[in-house]
């Protein structure tokens, strides 16, 4: 089961957050019929992605757009946007 845990330290103003996602990136390996080495970039870009909408999304109307344009296996750049309405 892949979990996410978040934390607040001295006094909310440290804070830290881990995610699991064995599973959902297992999922997705299997669902684009990935290489290893795909999977471990995808699967990075996939997790600090639902971070990023944990921590940064606070109204219904927030949203974060992740844009991966590649250039060979596994070269690529990543932009990320939060908008917000």
């Amino acid at each position: 089961m892949d979990r996410t845990i978040k934390g607040l330290a001295h006094e909310g103003k440290v804070s830290c957050i881990a995610a699991e996602t064995t599973e959902l990136i297992e999922y997705i390996r299997n669902l684009h019929d990935l290489t290893p080495t795909t999977t471990a970039v995808l699967g990075r870009i996939a997790t600090i992605s639902g971070m990023m909408g944990l921590t940064e999304i606070k109204e219904k109307e927030d949203s974060i757009t992740v844009q991966i344009n590649g250039r060979g296996p596994v070269r690529f750049d990543c932009f990320c946007h939060k908008k917000r309405k």
